[in-house]
Parts: C-alpha cells; sequence; structure tokens
C-alpha cells in the first residue's frame, strides 16, 4: 500500500477551511483497503470518496502526473511518525499563504515498509528509515508579479524550515529540486555520500550528469 495526502493552502482572505485530500493504492480488494482505512474514516467523514479497481498500468497512468514545463518549486524533508506538534503550525502555515495565480501545498507520501527490505548502504538511496517524506508545493504563472513571487518563495522557505525544526532530523529527496536547500548533496545522500562520489568519479568523470544549482554528488565537496 501506498498513499499521499495533500493539504491545500488557503487563498489571502479566505475564511474556509483548508481541502484535505487523500490519494492512494494498494495492491488487494476494496474490501481490504476500507478495513485499513476504517480507523481514519471513524474519525471523520470525507466530503467524497471514490475506489477504483484498475489493472497495473491503467492505475499508472491515473497516478502519474501529466503536463508540460511550469513554474513551480518545490522542498522536501523525511520525517519519521509525523509529531502532533507540527500539526497546528502546518496548518498555520497553510493559512497565511500570500498566493499567486497558482496553488500551494502540502504534501506527506508514506515511506517505510517494503522500502526498508533493502538496507541503506546496499543502493544509493539512503532514507529507507523514514515513515514519511514531507514537503511544499508552490506553483505560479506568468502573470504573478517578481515582487508577489518573491513573497511566496521566502513564505514557502520560511514554512519547510519551520516544519524541519519540529520534524527534527531529515534528509531530503533529490527528485524534488529544491535550489534553496543548504548542505544539499548531504541532505540527500546522507552517510552514502562519499561512495557515491567514487562512483561518480569513476563512471562520469567529465560531469555529464550533473545537476545545475549545486545539486550534485560533488556539490560542496570544497565548501
Amino acid at each position: 500500500m501506498g498513499c499521499k495526502l495533500t493539504v491545500e493552502a488557503t487563498r489571502p482572505g479566505s475564511h474556509h477551511p483548508n481541502t484535505l485530500v487523500l490519494l492512494g493504492q494498494l495492491r488487494g480488494t476494496e474490501e481490504e483497503a476500507l478495513a485499513i482505512l476504517g480507523p481514519a474514516l471513524g474519525v471523520a467523514a470525507p466530503a467524497s470518496r471514490t475506489v477504483q479497481a484498475r489493472r497495473y498500468w491503467d492505475g499508472q497512468c491515473f497516478l502519474s502526473d501529466v503536463g508540460g514545463p511550469a513554474r513551480y518549486q518545490e522542498t522536501s524533508r523525511y520525517c519519521g511518525l509525523f509529531p502532533e506538534r507540527a500539526v497546528d503550525e502546518l496548518f498555520r502555515r497553510c493559512r497565511s499563504w500570500p498566493g499567486t495565480t497558482g496553488e500551494a501545498l502540502f504534501k506527506m507520501f508514506q515511506a517505510g515498509g517494503r522500502i526498508r527490505a533493502i538496507a541503506a548502504q546496499d543502493s544509493a538511496f539512503v532514507h529507507r528509515e523514514a515513515e514519511w517524506l514531507t514537503g511544499t508545493a508552490l506553483v505560479w504563472t506568468e502573470r504573478d508579479s517578481s515582487r508577489r513571487l518573491r513573497a511566496n518563495l521566502a513564505w514557502q522557505r520560511e514554512f519547510h524550515d519551520a516544519m524541519a525544526e519540529l520534524m527534527g532530523p531529515g534528509g531530503s529527496y533529490q527528485n524534488f529540486p529544491d535550489p534553496g536547500l543548504r548542505d544539499a548533496a548531504v541532505a540527500y545522500y546522507g552517510a552514502n555520500l562519499a561512495r557515491l562520489r567514487e562512483v561518480k568519479r569513476a563512471v562520469d568523470p567529465t560531469g555529464t550528469f550533473t545537476p545545475p544549482r549545486g545539486q550534485g554528488i560533488l556539490a560542496g565537496e570544497n565548501a
């Protein structure tokens, strides 16, 4: 089973509650899925609910993000069990969004489980003990002024830093490149960084596969 919980930020001046969306998949039956969700559904019934049975590739297409180039920025942070002390701060931040012509979200992806079947040192991916991958997503369009964009990016960075402090130690996910991330190589690769640097020098000495903005494995090596 895997799932993603999204909390949508509310626009300035809005008095509506934040919308929560739970999206997930299970290799099993609808009855098994509802049994797993039973405790949560017993707390609060959703405004709407859809359960579908799909073949594997149909499910993959359904869950895929499809679209062309966009203006957006993401942050990410791994954590253990999501701390209760962070819940109030999460909603407070989502209700203080400056607003763009796009959207802003806080996301939580389920981790743990079978991800831990492989030890951290046995692959490039190091964050195998985490329970959740959390993060923010900010989307804007060409209609947003540079002043508005700066305010939103500052809000996003402060949001990320506040949640990181409350969640405690944890790295970041390299598939969500964050140009404002401090010590990106350490955050992405953790204890595997030294070994991955050796591999990088051996198989890509000319830097063909080097991400921009200091996001690569060799970033910060000489800092």
